[in-house]
């Protein structure tokens, strides 16, 4: 097998799809926020983890995952709602019952993952949204020991 050279410019310009192929990595990108935000909105609400791409092609697929720490308290039952929107869409969403004791404060991992098609190839921005679906208490999302909440874009070949 012959060996190709491809410089940054062709890479820039798509030919990491022609030469790897689909499901090639193009490109990967990462936001993080570390600050405190909370609701009882039984609506979803924007938390403000949010990060951008544009996809090389119209075919490209881009993974998203999302590790979005929630700490709760004050109740003994809650439901939690986190989702996955595109430019204000709702695209994926994941729900967590749980029991807690009243008396101490209990975090979920809050961890999402989805493969979406955007079909574009303009800029797309994808964001975290969190809901209060149940129970009486108020959710958080705070830096918990110095935690960053991160979400990663990754631009698959198509």
């Amino acid at each position: 097998m012959a060996l190709s050279k491809v410089n940054a410019t062709a890479l820039a310009a798509g030919a990491a799809k022609s030469n790897f192929g689909a499901g090639a990595v193009l490109q990967v990108v990462q936001g993080t926020y570390n600050g405190t935000f909370s609701t009882s909105s039984s609506s979803y609400v924007a938390t403000g983890l949010t990060a951008s791409i544009t996809p090389a092609s119209t075919t490209s697929k881009v993974l998203v995952r999302a590790n979005f720490p929630v700490q709760w308290g004050s109740t003994n039952y809650m439901q939690v709602a986190l989702a996955i929107y595109r430019d204000g869409t709702n695209i994926y969403s994941l729900q967590n019952n749980q029991s807690i004791n009243a008396n101490i404060n209990q975090t979920w991992p809050g961890y999402l993952e989805f493969l979406d098609s955007p079909s574009s190839g303009s800029n797309v921005t994808y964001s975290i949204y969190l809901a209060n679906i149940g129970g009486a208490g108020q959710y958080l999302y705070p830096n918990l020991n110095s935690q960053k909440s991160t979400i990663i874009l990754m631009e698959i070949a198509g």
